[in-house]
């Protein structure tokens, strides 16, 4: 199993290197990748013996993709090419590019997305996101600020910067661009409207925000869907103190995944086994007093957090990033720890009820 898209060498490289060897060109592959490109499928489809996958996975694709490569090493059938737009059919097949490095919410994001009917690609990063819009055109951006690589920000001005000519090969930059943000400050909204944002959705996202917003960005290409659930507002959340929560509202992010039990188990796993990893590393982080990383990652941790339902977790979350930002390094050894109580009671209730 090989990522497409590595430093030093690419997936690409690697497997074209395989191929070429006769000691290792019987070796199945399977290849796995964050742009879902019609150019990269094909190119991997000309390959012996090997699948491509489009990320994120999930379990049932994985488990059929590995039943043909190893049990009976057949992949001559070919594979489900990925729903990347055709500049003739980009409305039909893919509407929305959603912009977001965590992989727990491009899940949450991608699950309300398509229970309201619209077919949407993942990039992780604002780097992605420029390869992807020069290869196909979409109706609507749905851009996280904080990212690796490039964030936000600078993203939607490279996008902009493609009308006077001087940016990216971009078919649309006048596209309509959502901000999307964790950090809901003062100023954060004007912010994004400034450099050529068009809207701004404070995270969590509710279906009803989101409903909203893509109704008036997109008009007439609104699919019919069920109106979704509300939700309780963020400002009511953030009134309260994380022992006056519980630690986990399963009936919250089922609502968020518009009452799809499936896709909120799926979420639910995925956010287990990610964040125990992102726990280990704000602490190291903090051990080694490497602040600013400590905060992009607890910043990760808030908003993931938020939307599987954990209010009490994301709330902790947030007074350990603003005790990073206001250098308040006397209350990070306990406020951290209470960031690790409340994750592993919060891992707990969720393996108790589904797995």
């Amino acid at each position: 199993m090989i990522d497409m898209q590595m430093p030093g060498m690419s997936g690409e490289s690697l497997a074209q290197v395989i191929r070429a060897d006769k000691r290792l060109n019987k070796l199945g592959l399977i290849m796995l990748s964050s742009l879902g490109s019609r150019a990269e499928a094909t190119l991997m489809e000309s390959l012996e013996n090997t699948i491509y996958l489009t990320k994120p996975v999930r379990r049932k694709e994985l488990e059929t993709a590995l039943e043909r490569s190893l049990i009976k090493h057949d992949v001559s059938a070919k594979p489900e090419m990925p729903s990347i737009p055709d500049k003739k059919t980009e409305v039909q097949q893919a509407s929305i590019l959603l912009v977001e490095d965590n992989i727990v919410n491009q899940q949450v994001a991608l699950g309300m997305l398509k229970k309201m009917g619209y077919s949407v690609d993942i990039a992780n990063n604002g780097a992605e996101a420029i390869q992807v819009l020069q290869r196909g055109s979409y109706r609507l951006i749905l851009m996280d600020i904080q990212m690796p690589i490039m964030d936000g920000l600078e993203t939607t001005k490279q996008i902009r910067s493609a009308k006077s000519g001087k940016g990216p090969d971009i078919a649309n930059p006048d596209i309509p661009i959502i901000a999307m943000t964790a950090h809901a400050m003062p100023g954060d909204k004007e912010n994004c409207l400034a450099i050529g944002m068009n809207d701004y959705m404070p995270k969590p996202i509710s279906p009803t925000e989101l409903r909203r917003v893509l109704e008036k960005w997109l008009k007439d290409e609104t699919p019919t869907a069920p109106a979704p659930p509300e939700l309780m507002p963020v400002t009511e959340v953030k009134q309260k103190k994380p022992a006056q929560l519980p630690v986990w509202d399963p009936s919250e992010l089922v609502a968020r995944m518009m009452n799809d039990e499936e896709t909120a188990r799926t979420v639910a796993e995925i956010f287990v086994e990610t964040s125990a990893l992102t726990v280990e590393s704000l602490k190291t982080a903090i051990d080694k007093s490497n602040f600013d990383e400590a905060g992009k990652i607890v910043h990760t941790l808030k908003g993931a957090s938020a939307n599987i339902g954990s209010q009490s977790l994301a709330i902790a979350a947030s007074e350990l990033e603003q005790a990073i930002l206001k250098n308040d390094y006397n209350a990070l050894s306990k406020l951290t720890e209470n960031v690790e109580n409340l994750f592993l009671d919060l891992e707990k209730a969720i393996k108790s009820k589904w797995f």
